[in-house]
């Protein structure tokens, strides 16, 4: 899964982190500040996935 996250943040050109809690086996994603339109484009890649749309939130500083 991370491999295929990757993938699509260099298709987008979209700078973050993949980050691994191994305690929960959960890993999420965290972006730079995006403007909405690059935004959208990472946000859309993540509800067309084939297992289902994935879980996302938008946090402010």
């Amino acid at each position: 899964m991370v491999p295929e996250v990757l993938n699509a943040m260099t298709e987008r050109v979209t700078k973050g982190q993949v980050i691994s809690d191994p305690s929960t086996g959960i890993a999420y994603l965290q972006t730079e500040v995006l403007p909405n339109g690059k935004l959208d484009k990472i946000t859309a890649w993540m509800d067309e996935r084939p297992e289902g749309k994935w879980f996302y939130k938008y946090f402010k500083k």
